[in-house]
């Protein structure tokens, strides 16, 4: 194990345990605000494409300050840059509930809220993932990336339930400070719990936005794992989250007396949840198979399955059907490419290899909302989905590459 030296296995998983409470609980207070922002037009004074670029405003504030990022944590370590992007995102929510209430420019102050929250979430993504892969081995890495991701996932979806009730009863606002306050909460937690001993061990020299890109390319399997998630990102982070209340809202459906927002964030959770399940117990099994990627090539399908699920049957029984679907392909095929991202990644340069994978999955969740936004409007749902559906299968084709890339090695 990378840091043998510095902890025991034992040690490690202990500091991994607490590092999935914290994304649990960063979860349930990121997931709040998320079902509001699409309905939030009339309230802003701004326009669908504005709020789009509002859903986006965080993926391209992450497009920049990814490779900076993963920089500062290969040079620095973990610990601090983490602590950073929990507090950044905790003032950038709050920054959501002044922007409703502002008598001047709300949109752009929310939209400037959502920039800085894309920062926090930035250092977030990559600290805790860089330091997930120093504490671990081949031998246990898969298990305690399903185990980190699925911490994160059931935080999400809890928060985005929260997030659709506490909009319906008492107003966006109330959701807003909620979500902020437990930002700041789980800001203390991180700071008086995480060992401040934690750092990795590489000095690394500085690698820009360009160099980054060299990099990846210069290693097919880690452009390869990077465009897949890209992809993904635009189509489940993307159009999927960005036009779920607008679907709702557009086929009229409804339980519990349910609005748009509250019925979104609802169906948003039980993807999330089916995500987070399907992660959790395809953790017990991937550091035992042969390749990482068998998993993934079947979640591509369920996932190109889902989308035409719902362009062909707009109906409640089949949307839930689709939403089982695709948490399924989405929680079995991202967690044995970031595994195997972690497996083929210098140690030395964990941080900016993340910074590569996560600069291309937010190109995919910054594109997504705006192509999903106007797609649907423009060409309707059932188009729009069937054109999703045909993205999940490049993916498909992608990670066949991958399978038989290391299917070779193991032959080998």
């Amino acid at each position: 194990m990378d840091s043998q030296s510095e902890f025991s296995r034992k040690q490690a998983d202990k500091i991994l345990l607490l590092l999935g409470v914290i994304f649990f609980l960063n979860g349930l207070g990121s997931g709040v605000a998320f079902p509001i922002i699409p309905l939030l037009g009339p309230i802003l004074g701004v326009s669908p494409f504005f709020i789009s670029m509002i859903i986006s405003g965080n993926r391209i504030s992450r497009v920049i300050f990814n490779t900076a990022v993963g920089e500062l944590v290969d040079r620095y370590g973990c610990r601090g840059p983490l602590i950073i992007g929990l507090l950044i995102k905790a003032l950038s929510v709050a920054g959501f509930s002044l922007s409703t209430i502002s008598p001047v420019i709300p949109g752009y102050l929310f939209f400037i809220s959502r920039f800085f929250y894309g920062i926090g979430s930035a250092f977030g993504f990559i600290t805790v993932y860089a330091l997930m892969f120093h504490l671990t081995d081949t031998g246990n890495r898969g298990s305690r990336t399903a185990y980190i991701r699925t911490a994160g996932l059931f935080g999400l979806p809890a928060g985005l339930f929260i997030g659709g009730l506490l909009s319906d009863y008492f107003g966006y606002n109330v959701a807003f400070i909620f979500s902020a306050a437990s930002l700041f909460i789980f800001t203390l937690i991180a700071y008086y719990l995480i060992p401040r001993r934690i750092e990795t061990t590489a000095k690394a020299s500085v690698v820009g936005p360009v160099k980054a890109v060299k990099l990846a390319i210069s290693d097919s399997r880690v452009l390869k794992i990077s465009v897949c998630n890209m992809l993904e990102w635009f189509s489940v982070q993307g159009v999927f989250l960005a036009t779920t209340a607008l679907y709702v809202q557009h086929y009229n459906v409804n339980i519990f007396g349910l609005q748009p927002e509250g019925m979104s964030g609802l169906l948003m959770g039980v993807m999330m949840f089916t995500k987070g399940l399907s992660t959790l117990i395809l953790g017990r099994f991937i550091d035992n198979a042969d390749t990482r990627t068998a998993y993934s090539l079947a979640g591509a399908l369920l996932g190109a399955l889902a989308f035409i699920v719902w362009a062909v049957w707009p109906s409640l029984i089949m949307i839930v059907i689709g939403l089982l679907l695709l948490g399924t392909c989405s929680g079995i095929m991202s967690s044995p490419l970031l595994t195997l991202l972690g497996d083929v990644s210098r140690p030395d340069l964990r941080g900016r290899t993340l910074g590569i994978y996560r600069v291309f999955g937010d190109m995919g969740g910054m594109l997504g909302p705006l192509f999903g936004v106007n797609m649907a409007e423009w060409l309707g749902f059932p188009l729009t989905f069937s054109i999703i559906a045909g993205v999940m299968f490049v993916i498909f084709f992608i990670i066949m590459s991958l399978y038989r890339s290391e299917l070779s090695l193991v032959r080998n």
